[in-house]
């Protein structure tokens, strides 16, 4: 059975089917203004040139942000939609996930993004045996706190450009798309129940 791993939130936004931790099929493209009419289509085109149906999916994951709050929109409607449709589980993740770097060592990590609301998002987790532990914990910071905060971090990641970096004086790895890493992290939900449709953008929680 397929999973279908679904994450509009950012550029480029990406669809995976994936068996497990085997990706089968994918599509990485960029962010624009009419996702909302090509993104269905896209989905169903991916299925198509490789020889799937919907009806092979057993679950969907979506991400639902940090990142373009319309974006996210758009992807948990079609998932949601699906889901219901096929009457197959769907569960939410944190998008930055997605970008955890491949050189990431072992142990605590720490993601910084900004948010929309002038504060600081932090997704803090572990890696594990080359896997990305559960449960992970985010935390929103006003910019006046962040200082303080990230140069007590160790393997800080961002997606932030250089010359921010340099004014933090602080080591920190770049992020890169890294969907691999991410499909370890599912297992974890799979002997879960899923949440409900009504999922929250992640800036709200």
């Amino acid at each position: 059975m397929l999973d279908l791993t679904l994450d509009t939130s950012t550029d480029p936004y990406f669809i995976v089917l994936s068996e497990g931790k085997k990706i089968l099929a994918s599509e990485f493209l960029p962010h624009q203004n009419n996702l909302s009419s090509f993104l269905l289509p896209t989905i169903e085109g991916l299925f198509k040139k490789n020889s799937y149906s919907l009806q092979d999916l057993s679950h969907i994951f979506v991400g639902v942000g940090p990142g373009s709050y319309t974006g996210v929109r758009v992807a948990v409607a079609v998932a949601t939609s699906l889901a219901l449709a096929l009457n197959i589980p769907l569960y939410p993740f944190c998008s930055l996930l997605a970008f955890l770097p491949k050189n990431l060592p072992e142990g605590p990590f720490t993601f910084l993004a900004y948010s929309n609301h002038s504060s600081a998002f932090l997704l803090q987790g572990l890696i594990q045996q080359s896997e990305i532990s559960s449960p992970l914990t985010h935390t929103l910071l006003e910019e006046k706190d962040l200082l303080d905060k990230i140069t007590s971090i160790l393997n800080l990641i961002t997606l932030f450009p250089e010359e921010t970096l340099k004014k933090w004086h602080t080591p920190s790895l770049k992020g890169s798309l890294n969907i691999p890493l991410l499909l370890t992290y599912f297992s974890h939900f799979k002997n879960t129940l899923p949440l409900p449709p009504n999922i929250h953008y992640l800036h709200n929680f």
